[in-house]
């Protein structure tokens, strides 16, 4: 049994709602890391479900013109 048996949020369902949002929004991942104040290599890896969103939370759900949990 992996970890994910007990979590029902996967990073790859986090990273697949963040390109939806972004694509929405019709910005590309320079716009939205340039906004984060990361490069763009890192905010594609958080779409990816490879680093975690963490401290920029608050900046993506304004951005991106939603709601966090």
């Amino acid at each position: 049994m992996d970890i994910w048996t007990f979590c029902p949020i996967r990073p790859a369902h986090y990273a697949n709602n963040l390109r939806r949002l972004r694509d929405a929004r019709k910005l590309t991942q320079a716009e939205v890391a340039d906004a984060l104040g990361i490069n763009q290599a890192e905010y594609s890896r958080m779409e990816k479900g490879r680093r975690r969103v963490g401290t920029h939370l608050e900046t993506l759900t304004k951005i991106l013109t939603c709601k966090s949990a």
